[in-house]
């Protein structure tokens, strides 16, 4: 996400609610060597009811914004120790790895970044978090993302534009990230659909 409408939500309105997330994962185990895709997964299901976005969109725009294959489930999944500077991703195999590169990145003077599962970027929203590790824990990164989609979608009506929003304000950057994310989107869809039908058999 390299720049979206400016929309400066305060950390506090981000947070409301978060103690009610379901406790699946304790803070030590987030910090933990990711040997499982489900890190950033987890939380989706969750912030998709609480802001009313359709199911399986923050899982795609997740998707787009820092997956790869996870050889612990050999499927792709968000990683949430991603790191994008300039255009070219970084995953990283725990969090402090990630924070460290992410403090050698600014020290060289760039503080344009993207971070975590959402891919949040540090230079303008960096402020509405109280640490960059924070910024990386998927359940604080996935619901300031769930926030930022929902606004956007208040703006436009449209949860196709507001996705394209997500990623740029330029038109045709904007449309070629929504057809992304929605191409990935019908895909999870259609997963869901084939699992069903097979437990259904």
């Amino acid at each position: 996400m390299k720049r979206i409408t400016l929309l400066y939500i305060s950390i506090f309105m981000v947070l409301v609610g978060l103690s009610l997330v379901p406790n699946e994962t304790k803070a030590s185990k987030d910090d933990a060597v990711a040997s499982k895709g489900n890190i950033c997964e987890r939380y989706f299901h969750y912030f998709e009811s609480k802001q009313q976005i359709p199911a399986k969109l923050l899982n795609s725009v997740s998707m787009v914004e820092s997956g790869k294959f996870d050889e612990a489930t050999q499927k792709m999944a968000p990683w949430p120790w991603t790191v994008n500077v300039n255009g070219k991703g970084y995953y990283f195999n725990s969090k402090k790895e990630a924070i460290q590169f992410v403090n050698q990145q600014r020290k060289l003077g760039r503080n344009s970044m993207d971070l975590g599962c959402m891919q949040i970027n540090l230079k303008y929203h960096g402020k509405e978090f109280v640490s960059i590790s924070q910024m990386f824990e998927p359940r604080y990164n996935i619901a300031y993302s769930a926030r930022m989609l929902k606004n956007s979608y208040k703006d436009v009506n449209s949860w196709k534009k507001a996705v394209g929003l997500y990623h740029s304000a330029t038109p045709a950057r904007s449309r070629d990230y929504s057809d992304r994310v929605f191409a990935m989107w019908k895909s999870l869809k259609n997963q869901k659909n084939n699992i069903e039908v097979a437990m259904a058999r």
